[in-house]
């Protein structure tokens, strides 16, 4: 279901089949926020970076790409990388700049999914799981991007030294909601 064209009446039909299909479920561990996946927000970044030939565009994804698993497990922090795209693909932008308060400016705040949130909340238990950035969380929260903090549990990558679609995430989740991994909805965005 595209959240984004959601109507009260889509909602509760989501909600009744939710529970119609997984009567036993208590747990929901959902992702919250408009973040870079399926946009131009990325993209408009490295622009603004000053990746602007598809080489330099496809060696900095490279960088990305072979760092992000360390970067979201928590064991570096994503702006430890301006210095080597600085150097590496000669980046017009100053060492001072901070890739993670970029992505946090830029995010969205979802207000489509904090009303199926909100709704199941009323119904099931409702944990977070999420992949971030070091430091991330905190940063998203002080900017208001996420107002609800009342989760069962919140198990953010970053912390915990796993991400999706490592199992041990999964597993994880799993033992901060006490039941078992059939009893698991999870909503991703």
């Amino acid at each position: 279901q595209n959240f984004e064209s959601i109507d009260a009446d889509m909602l509760n039909e989501f909600l009744t089949s939710i529970e119609d299909m997984y009567p036993s479920i208590e747990s929901a561990m959902l992702e919250y926020e408009k973040d870079y996946s399926d946009s131009s927000k990325w993209s408009d970044m490295l622009t603004f970076m000053g990746a602007r030939s598809e080489e330099v565009v496809k060696g900095v994804n490279e960088v990305y790409n072979s760092l992000e698993d360390e970067i979201c497990c928590g064991k570096r922090h994503v702006d430890t990388l301006v210095p080597i795209f600085i150097e590496k693909f000669r980046l017009p932008i100053s060492p001072d700049f901070s890739m993670q308060k970029y992505f946090v400016e830029h995010f969205e705040k979802n207000p489509e999914i904090w009303q199926i949130v909100s709704e199941l909340k009323k119904i099931k238990q409702v944990g977070l799981l999420t992949d971030m950035h070091p430091g991330m969380l905190d940063e998203i929260y002080a900017n208001n991007l996420i107002t609800d903090r009342n989760w069962l549990s919140v198990i953010n990558s970053s912390l915990v030294g796993y991400r999706k679609p490592m199992p041990e995430i999964y597993k994880l989740a799993q033992e901060k909601a006490g039941v078992p991994a059939e009893e698991i909805l999870f909503i991703d965005n």
